[in-house]
């Protein structure tokens, strides 16, 4: 089994635009996602593919690895399906989402659009930017 940490399904939001819509024609529907996995792993071709919400897939790397018996999981990202921010509780082999944020209150988008605006390419200037301030007078 292959599991895919994107679980994209059709919505309003989707074919409302024109732009998210062919993002999900071309690239997040699940018939264009195993016809890439087959192209990449030709291996792969009859091997089941398991599409995961992104970040229930942040959430259960972080939590079923920890250690814990139980704990309270933050995944922060740019953005899952329709998230940027969701809050889990992890308990035995269960994982139970508590809270979650829209996109619109995503930090990371906000720092890709600064990334973006200082001239760094879409979704490679984050990990490259960093603030300095200066030091206080002695």
């Amino acid at each position: 089994m292959v599991a895919h940490g994107f679980d994209y399904q059709p919505s309003q939001t989707w074919s409302g635009n024109a732009n998210p819509a062919g993002w999900y024609q071309h690239v997040y529907a699940r018939e264009v996602q195993r016809a890439m996995l087959t192209a990449a792993y030709p291996r792969l071709a009859y091997t089941p593919l398991l599409h995961v919400r992104h970040h229930l897939a942040h959430a259960a790397s972080a939590y079923y690895l920890s250690g814990f018996d139980e704990a309270l999981v933050l995944v922060a990202d740019g953005m899952g399906e329709q998230e940027s921010i969701t809050v889990f509780h992890g308990a035995g082999a269960e994982l139970t989402l508590q809270a979650s944020y829209p996109i619109g209150s995503s930090l990371g988008i906000l720092y890709g659009a600064l990334t973006h605006h200082l001239g760094a390419p879409t979704s490679s200037g984050a990990g490259r930017v960093g603030c300095a301030w200066p030091a206080a007078s002695r």
